[in-house]
């Protein structure tokens, strides 16, 4: 039974197709989906057909007929029968109608094929007065027939049948029909005339022949064995037609593996087998770590290409032994049937690591990406399909947790722990909808006079009373998609503070972290924009603080960066000297200040390396023109030591610790000269 999932190019199929086609489900009898040929046909605008059943097609009188019919026919292959049916005017036509099982968004259903077939029953009354309009309807028709005399041992085949099996009449006379059949066939098309002579029936069946020429042809025959007379349909353009649709329904369009839909059936039927077997199968699910920097820097179509080269190795790698499946964006899924044990599940794993991290060379440059791989193993994980591939996916997040290019099996304490992640998601998006989530301020000292000049807008969260780690909670964000939210609530709430905290007087910088999410985002410089303007905060007085691993030189950066610069907002760089290109980065941007990461400040009084490192900083940003705020400055000789060494400002617990609106206005008076 086909599976549809509804992709692109499926729908340009099925509703460009030139024949009527529509499919309804099977328990209801409502109609799912139409194409226009057959909202042409019937007379319904696409919405009236929707609206409709099967039964509503059908003429009352034939009501009982067509109630039979579907109770024989509600699965199983292709069937093509004449009916009568009634158009939206009322009138009443006949057409052959052809259908097939599927499975529809989820639903039993079958795809119906209607061809009006008022054409060929006027050809049929017209076969009697001309057998020159004969031949030329069963041209039209694709159909041809045969007889065979059993007093004489004549045959005729009509001159359509000629062309359908490839025969020259000039050079051949008609021969026996059961030469063309396909050798597997042979058994079933026996069978069935043989059932009809027993019963004095006709015998229909639908089947391959090979015809002359070798080509492999597929045909409707319908005949009666007591006097060999009969027809043959070729349905050959029909069939591909049908196969095409069963791809498209099966297979990723990009790669031409599996989709979810085939690798749940896949799984499923491993599973019962595996049960039976009394024997182990694992299911891996990678995803791509940073695949969207490709896209982001190299265009969408060095990706694609990417991923159909990606496909064929991991098709090499598993073989024989299972299935790949692609079930969209940059996740890849593998049956491996069968599994030996858990250690040889993760060996196996470390291969697809080491042939994904192979290089891929695409014009000057060589492209690598590593995986983030989860695997589950039945029985052991899960005893269905919609288990194994959930446990699979949750041991795939936490080898992502650990940074990527890792492998994590499956164990119920993942479980657990992707359980407390969904309910504190759920907590959130309730907290980012009722703008309960609050922000806090930590203040920044200007080193030479003590006074604070600028503030730093961080994201605080109270549920049920307890303070949520903001490590716990922005990651999660990031993970399911959250933070482009929760970005903009930081930002528009320090706005509006930043602005009454200037209307009170207070000259101060508001200092926000925006997300590599945020920054890559193409509306994101025009969100600034709207923003300020809202609160009515000069752009002079905000300052966006960036990762060196946010900025990728895509296009999208570049706009944003633009339109930063043009409105006048500052730039700074934090975490400085965690990233891989921080002096490049420097000359790049606009940045008019850089803070150095707190790791560097933690050991700055005893540890010589990060003396080092923190004074040839100081020492670059110096040459620059920028100011170096040192982060994580927690006690008097850290304090002190930076100082020597010219830093500019100080954050950090010996200071302040981050302050909620109320207790930072009683605190902006105050300036820190002995400290």
């Amino acid at each position: 039974m086909l599976a549809i999932r509804r992709p692109n190019d499926y729908r340009a199929l099925f509703h460009r197709h030139i024949q009527p086609m529509y499919i309804y489900e099977v328990g209801t009898l409502r109609v799912l989906d139409v194409n226009d040929a057959a909202c042409n046909l019937y007379g319904y605008s696409r919405t009236e057909f929707l609206r409709l059943t099967l039964s509503e097609l059908i003429p009352s009188e034939e009501d009982a007929l067509f109630r039979e019919a579907l109770r024989q026919r509600t699965t199983g292959p292709a069937a093509t029968s004449l009916w009568r049916h009634c158009r939206a005017d009322g009138s009443v036509f006949y057409v052959d109608i052809t259908s097939n099982g599927l499975t529809f968004e989820g639903k039993a259903a079958r795809i119906v094929e209607a061809v009006d077939a008022s054409r060929r029953l006027a050809v049929s009354r017209a076969l009697s007065d001309s057998r020159a309009a004969l031949a030329e309807a069963q041209a039209l028709a694709h159909l041809g027939t045969f007889e065979t005399d059993f007093s004489t041992g004549d045959m005729r085949w009509s001159p359509e049948l000629f062309r359908i099996l490839g025969v020259d009449p000039a050079r051949e006379r008609p021969r026996q029909l059961h030469e063309f059949d396909h050798p597997a066939d042979c058994a079933a098309i026996a069978a069935e005339i043989d059932r009809a002579r027993l019963e004095r029936d006709v015998y229909t069946i639908e089947h391959r022949i090979v015809t002359r020429d070798g080509r492999e042809r597929c045909v409707f025959e319908r005949g009666t064995a007591r006097r060999l007379i009969g027809a043959v349909l070729d349905i050959t353009d029909q069939k591909l037609t049908q196969d095409r649709l069963r791809h498209l329904a099966e297979r990723d369009s990009l790669t031409g593996l599996a989709n979810r839909m085939l690798l749940r059936e896949r799984v499923n039927a491993a599973i019962e087998a595996a049960d039976a077997e009394k024997r182990i199968l694992g299911v891996v699910y990678i995803d791509l770590d940073r695949f969207k920097t490709i896209n982001d820097t190299m265009a969408h179509g060095t990706g694609d290409e990417f991923l159909r080269e990606l496909a064929a190795r991991l098709r090499r790698v598993v073989g024989s032994r299972g299935t790949v499946a692609r079930p969209g964006g940059d996740e890849f899924i593998i049956l491996i049937d069968p599994l030996e044990s858990e250690a040889a599940g993760v060996a196996f794993a470390n291969t697809l690591l080491a042939e994904i991290a192979r290089p891929l060379a695409y014009e000057s440059v060589h492209l690598v990406v590593t995986a983030s791989i989860g695997l589950a193993l039945f029985p052991r994980d899960g005893a269905t399909p919609d288990a194994l591939l959930r446990n699979a996916d949750t041991a795939m997040y936490a080898a992502k947790a650990r940074s990527g290019n890792a492998i994590e099996v499956y164990t119920p304490q993942l479980h657990l722990r992707a359980l407390a992640e969904l309910e504190l998601e759920g907590e959130l998006r309730v907290a980012l909808e009722s703008e309960t989530l609050q922000v806090a301020y930590q203040p920044i000292i200007e080193a030479a006079t003590g006074k604070i000049v600028a503030l730093e807008a961080l994201a605080r969260w109270t549920q049920d009373g307890r303070e949520v780690e903001p490590s716990d909670f922005i990651p999660l964000a990031e993970a399911r998609g959250l933070i482009l939210r929760l970005g903009r609530f930081v930002l528009g709430q320090a706005a509006q503070t930043a602005r009454q905290l200037l209307d009170a007087g207070h000259d101060l910088t508001m200092c926000v972290n925006i997300s590599p999410w945020q920054f890559r985002d193409r509306d994101f410089g025009n969100e600034i924009r709207r923003v300020l303007e809202m609160s009515g905060l000069p752009a002079a007085h905000l300052q966006l603080e960036i990762t060196e691993s946010a900025y990728l030189g895509a296009d999208s950066d570049l706009e944003n960066i633009g339109t930063i610069e043009q409105l006048g907002v500052r730039l700074s760089i934090d975490d400085f000297g965690t990233g891989y290109s921080s002096l490049s980065y420097l000359k790049r941007l606009p940045v008019d200040s850089l803070k150095i990461d707190r790791s560097f400040i933690a050991d700055i009084v005893d540890d010589t390396a990060d003396q080092g490192i923190v004074r040839a900083m100081i020492a670059v940003a110096s040459t620059l023109g920028l100011s170096v705020i040192a982060e994580g400055v927690e006690t008097a000789a850290q304090a002190e030591f930076l100082r020597e060494l010219g830093c500019t400002h100080f954050q950090g617990f010996y200071f302040a610790r981050p302050l909620l609106p109320g207790p930072l206005r009683a605190l902006l008076s105050q300036s820190f000269p002995e400290r």
